[in-house]
C-alpha cells in the first residue's frame, strides 16, 4: 500500500514537472521577444491590459478578433493560445523603422535580420523563389513566427510578426 501511494505521489509530481517545463519552454521565445521589441504591446497580451491610444483606430471587427489600426502599425487582437480563448494581442505588421523587434527594422538588410533571428532560435521556414518583392519566414518552436518581406535589394520593406495559433474545435469563420 505504501508503495503504491509512493508511485502515485511520483506520477503526479512528475506531470507537474513536466507540465510546468513545457509551458516555461513556450513561453520564453514570447518573453525573449517582447524583451527585444518596442512595439507598443507585448505580444500576448491580454486584450483586458490594453491601454487604447486615441490614435489606435479600430476599422471594425473580423472574423475571431479585431485590429488597431495606426499610421503604419497594425495590431491585431484575437484568441489565443487556441482561436476560440480569450483576446490577446497575437500579430503586429509595421512597414516603417519606427519599430524594430531584435534590433532590426525596416530599411535595414536581410542578411542582418537572419543572422539575428538565428541567434534568438528561429529557422527560415520558407524561401521565396525569385520575384521583385520576396517573403521570407522564420519560426521558433512553433510559438512565434516572423514574416520578412523584402524589396529586390534586399531591404526589408514590411515585417510582420504572429503568435502561433491553435484550432483545436475546427472552427470555421
Amino acid at each position: 500500500m505504501k508503495n503504491k501511494k509512493a508511485l502515485i505521489i511520483i506520477i503526479i509530481t512528475s506531470v507537474i514537472i513536466i507540465t510546468l517545463l513545457y509551458t516555461l519552454n513556450n513561453n520564453k521565445p514570447i518573453d525573449e521577444f517582447n524583451e527585444n521589441t518596442n512595439l507598443p504591446f507585448a505580444l500576448g497580451l491580454p486584450n483586458t491590459s490594453i491601454v487604447r491610444d486615441e490614435e489606435f483606430q479600430i476599422p471594425g471587427g473580423s472574423y475571431g478578433g479585431f485590429q488597431l489600426v495606426k499610421d503604419d502599425l497594425k495590431i491585431w487582437v484575437s484568441g489565443w493560445p487556441d482561436i476560440l480563448d480569450e483576446y490577446h494581442v497575437t500579430s503586429y505588421e509595421f512597414t516603417s523603422d519606427k519599430y524594430s523587434i531584435f534590433g532590426f527594422t525596416n530599411g535595414d538588410y536581410l542578411d542582418n535580420a537572419i543572422s539575428t533571428l538565428k541567434k534568438h532560435g528561429y529557422r527560415i521556414d520558407m524561401i521565396p523563389e525569385q520575384s521583385s518583392v520576396q517573403r521570407y519566414i522564420f519560426s521558433n518552436r512553433g510559438v512565434i513566427f516572423i514574416n520578412i518581406t523584402v524589396n529586390p535589394e534586399n531591404e526589408i520593406i514590411r515585417i510582420f510578426v504572429g503568435l502561433e495559433t491553435t484550432n483545436k474545435s475546427g472552427a470555421v469563420f
